[in-house]
């Protein structure tokens, strides 16, 4: 709802507008909708309530007409400018919200790839969007063929509708890990950040041990010149591929420690796609994670006959007949799925 720099105005305006109050509580809650005030909590410093406050209403999120964030805004400052434009831009992004598809929700992607269930990878991936997640690290896991490389996918289609992220995806190929190694993995991101390969620290000018965490600082800097909210898709690199890559391991949790602290927190993301979690240094409760399930062919069957609309019952049927074919319930090998759901969005038009 609020940008970095917003979210900063507002709360400095706040901290004006409390200074001399007699209960900042009390002015806080009075401008909040009135369901909401009774969520304002007691006995807590004024930063405290301001933040508490803010982060009532963007919870809410739509939940009213106008947003409960915009109505708290417009009784605190009903005369300030800036907070009026900020006002307008989440009412009219209310208003687009529900009249445009929801691209979280999305059955089949820009590129015309399906992209069925999911549902925990959906809301793991749609809360990056917000300024400051609580789970910025999204770790995906599921067996061989599983799908989780439809991940990316998925991220370049909210790309496609979100021109302020930028992803960079590196795979490495299965048995090709030992081919990565930290330097490798730092040089190929910093050249899709367009960043200056020769500022890398060397490994030989500092401390073996502190060279992956220089390097993932280096990474997170050449990240923010960019002016986007780079999310980082890094595919493959599980415990059999990093076995004699150990500084490849560490760099990536560098890289996951360094994207939960300062300004790095309000603009970068962290998607780690057949990663082992427990290689983290984060706290558990940064960490979004997804394993991957089996899907049931009944979701199969009711999206093909969603796509399959025009066509007669009897063509629908053998549709899904053709689709189904040779595949146990639920469906392990997505991979597999995806390539014949693909065929079909592609035959249907």
């Amino acid at each position: 709802m609020l940008t970095a720099d917003e979210n900063e105005y507002v709360r400095e305006q706040l901290y004006i507008r409390i200074g001399g109050v007699g209960s900042v509580r009390a002015t806080l809650a009075g401008a909040l909708p009135l369901r909401l005030r009774i969520r304002l909590p007691d006995a807590l410093l004024p930063e405290g309530l301001v933040a508490e406050a803010i982060q009532i209403c963007i919870t809410d999120g739509n939940a009213d007409t106008p947003p409960a964030l915009c109505v708290f805004l417009r009784q605190m400052f009903p005369m300030d400018g800036r907070i009026k434009l900020i006002i307008d831009k989440i009412e009219a992004a209310q208003v687009a919200a529900t009249t445009r598809p929801d691209q979280f929700a999305a059955k089949v992607l820009f590129n015309r790839i399906p992209f069925l269930g999911r549902a925990l990878a959906r809301a793991h991936l749609r809360a990056l969007m917000e300024d400051v997640p609580q789970q910025p690290i999204v770790v995906i896991n599921g067996p061989q063929d599983g799908g989780k490389t439809y991940t990316t996918e998925f991220v370049r289609h909210i790309r496609s509708f979100h021109n302020g992220i930028l992803p960079c995806h590196i795979r490495v190929e299965k048995g090709q890990g030992e081919t990565i190694g930290a330097g490798e993995l730092a040089r190929d991101l910093t050249t899709m950040l367009a960043g200056d390969i020769t500022a890398l620290p060397r490994k030989e000018d500092t401390n073996a041990s502190r060279w992956p965490k220089e390097l993932a600082n280096q990474i997170v800097s050449f990240a923010t010149r960019t002016q986007h909210k780079c999310w980082i898709i890094l595919d493959g690199f599980n415990d059999a591929e990093l076995e004699k890559t150990p500084e490849t391991r560490q760099l990536i949790a560098s890289l996951s420690h360094v994207l939960t602290s300062g300004t790095a927190q309000k603009l970068h993301r962290l998607i780690l796609l057949d990663f082992t979690a427990a290689n983290l240094l984060n706290p558990v409760g940064t960490l979004a994670i997804e394993n991957i399930q089996a899907l049931p062919l009944s979701i199969v069957e009711d999206f093909v006959t969603e796509i399959a609309a025009s066509k007669m019952p009897n063509e629908v049927q053998l549709l899904i007949a053709s689709v189904k074919q040779g595949l146990p319930d639920p469906v392990v090998d997505l991979t597999e799925l995806g390539r014949r759901l693909t065929d079909l969005i592609q035959l249907i038009g």
